[in-house]
């Protein structure tokens, strides 16, 4: 079970993530596309549902 704590942490992660990812003029599909991940993955760590990798945290 996900605690109330991780699951903040998650969707603040989530939240920078899009705000970055805006600020940089990208869609969500443009920036799985230019990192070489699923199109899915990009809205599921927006959303929370994900815990990005470290690797994947760099790639961004």
């Amino acid at each position: 079970m996900v605690t109330s704590t991780v699951h903040q942490a998650r969707e603040a992660l989530g939240n920078r993530l899009r705000d970055v990812r805006r600020d940089a003029g990208l869609t969500g599909r443009g920036l799985s596309a230019l990192a070489g991940w699923h199109s899915s993955k990009v809205s599921k760590i927006e959303y929370g549902k994900q815990s990005p990798s470290v690797a994947s945290l760099i790639v961004v």
